[in-house]
């Protein structure tokens, strides 16, 4: 009888143990599915988001190594122009001589209004690109949350917040602004110049779960994440990177 009231306590004992430590075993549960939602939710919205912005810089850095091509034209079209001007001077006297070197260096002019369009189109089309990318990626961030906030919304609320990318442009300059058709040089700090990021913050909050949030003295969780893509020069030839992220 005694042995069977000791293994009666024995139990309530146990029983009672369980009980005391349900809310912990439910808390570091509920901590741990936040956890891996996390790992999850970041991974799925960061290989979206990378996509986006490595197409966007892929496309870009064709563009850029069709402008730089162009550079050899370019120069060769100044100078050209440069020994027209020298030539006209040496004939001023010569009204005949004067009129065929006139004609050259309209010629030249017509060339370089040309190559100039060419150069505009190529810079147009690549900071076209980037915006593109830049916009595509924040859809894709956005799309990535809404799926998970629809697969999880009975355990945990998901919501997006401060969703924008960085303004960018192709990162080249002039060699002198006033040329109509000059020849291109890349700015200084290239690779970061040329970086393309988008930022985003992803707050998560308890469903239905108001003692959790109590038992730990907060009621959500903001966490910060960006993806960056950028382009790279080796040999003349330019591609797409991805960078590390930064936080």
């Amino acid at each position: 009888m005694e042995m069977a009231i000791s293994k009666s306590n024995q139990q309530g004992f146990v029983l009672v143990f369980f009980l005391t430590l349900l809310p912990v075993i439910i808390i570091a549960l509920s901590l741990l599915t936040i956890i891996l939602l996390h790992l999850q939710t970041q991974n799925d919205v960061r290989h979206a988001c990378r996509q986006d912005l490595f197409s966007a810089q892929k496309t870009t850095a064709q563009n850029l190594t069709a402008l730089m091509s162009l550079n050899p034209e370019a120069q060769s079209l100044r100078l050209q122009l440069k020994l027209a001007y020298l030539k006209l001077a040496a004939v001023a006297a010569n009204p005949g001589a004067e009129a065929a070197v006139l004609a050259q260096i309209a010629k030249i002019q017509q060339q370089q209004v040309a190559l100039g369009e060419r150069q505009k189109s190529l810079i147009a089309q690549g900071e076209f690109a980037l915006r593109s990318g830049s916009v595509q990626s924040e859809i894709s961030v956005s799309s990535a949350v809404h799926q998970k906030m629809q697969r999880f919304h009975s355990l945990v609320h998901l919501s997006l917040s401060q969703l924008h990318s960085n303004p960018t442009h192709l990162a080249v300059r002039p060699d002198s602004p006033g040329d109509i058709a000059p020849v291109y040089e890349l700015e200084s700090a290239f690779k970061d110049k040329q970086s393309l990021q988008t930022f985003w913050k992803i707050e998560y909050s308890w469903t239905n779960s108001a003692w959790i949030q109590k038992a730990l003295h907060w009621r959500r969780i903001l966490v910060s994440d960006n993806c960056r893509s950028s382009i790279e020069e080796k040999a003349g030839q330019f591609r797409a990177v991805l960078n590390e992220d930064r936080y």
